[in-house]
């Protein structure tokens, strides 16, 4: 994800980058965007480690001839 073109948009962007009048706004609604990208694969990355986890106990009772309930 992080090497995904519109994480680094903001390293492209300058006053000549907007049309409109308020070119700074734009660079930080961008970044506050760009934020909650990095955030959200941040959490992602979590949610799959936990995920992993999960699988490998869940393997692991299985081996153990834990039967699992519901």
């Amino acid at each position: 994800m992080e090497t995904s073109p519109v994480m680094n948009l903001d390293h492209h962007a300058d006053d000549d980058t907007w049309r409109g009048r308020k070119p700074a706004l734009c660079r930080a609604i961008l970044a506050a965007n760009q934020h909650q990208l990095h955030a959200a694969a941040e959490d992602l990355r979590w949610q799959a480690y936990l995920f992993e986890q999960q699988a490998l106990e869940i393997e692991v009772m299985i081996r153990r001839g834990i039967v699992l309930a519901g």
